[in-house]
């Protein structure tokens, strides 16, 4: 009996095979030209994840006609994996983080930055981190241990209670399921991108 784990090593191994029949090193990856194609015809505004995830229902549909077929599975299997691959952000580096803001934060000095839920872009000796950002400074927060030094004045938006005043960053939530938990942050000053927090002289700049 075939199990969970021969489907996702089955379906590894034709997406290599096809990989190398249509000699593309990184992959066969034809998905991205597809619906560039079929949105200039259509005028449509297909994402090459919902064209990986249409092939996907394909096979959904196609396996629950007629007598089984193991292929039908295992497509559904690649063609998941593509989703998941071609909606994942992409990893944020010193070069891209050209055209996008970042913020350069202290870093919790009991904490490596390399430990923290964000993508950090640069550390320093001294102990900042830049991390990405929206225009006005702002930081997702997916939960954790406090990412800043307990002395750090920051405006944070929580899950439940709204955005808070200025206030020390060891007085809130950083990680659990509260509503109270921080949702994301940004230092205490930076309010329509001033680029300067208040007392500490740290702040965000529009690239690096």
């Amino acid at each position: 009996m075939s199990t969970a784990e021969h489907y996702l090593k089955q379906a590894a191994a034709e997406m290599a095979e096809r990989a190398a029949s249509r000699d593309q090193p990184g992959g066969e990856r034809s998905m991205a030209r597809t619906v560039a194609a079929f949105n200039a015809i259509y005028g449509a505004g297909l994402t090459e994840v919902q064209g990986w995830q249409f092939m996907a229902l394909l096979k959904i549909v196609r396996g629950s006609q007629g007598e089984y077929r193991e292929d039908d599975f295992t497509d559904q299997v690649a063609y998941s994996a593509l989703a998941a691959e071609a909606g994942k952000p992409p990893l944020m580096t010193r070069e891209n983080a050209e055209s996008a803001h970042t913020c350069w934060l202290p870093l919790n000095p009991n904490v490596k930055a390399s430990e923290l839920p964000l993508d950090v872009i640069e550390e320093t000796p001294e102990g900042m981190i830049c991390v990405p950002c929206d225009a006005d400074g702002w930081i997702e927060w997916p939960g954790g241990t406090i990412p800043l030094p307990e002395s750090t004045m920051v405006e944070v938006e929580t899950m439940g209670a709204g955005r808070t005043r200025p206030i020390w960053a060891h007085s809130l939530v950083w990680n659990g399921l509260s509503d109270v938990v921080v949702a994301r942050f940004r230092l205490a000053g930076l309010e329509g991108g001033s680029g300067v927090a208040d007392g500490g002289g740290y702040g965000f700049v529009g690239g690096i």
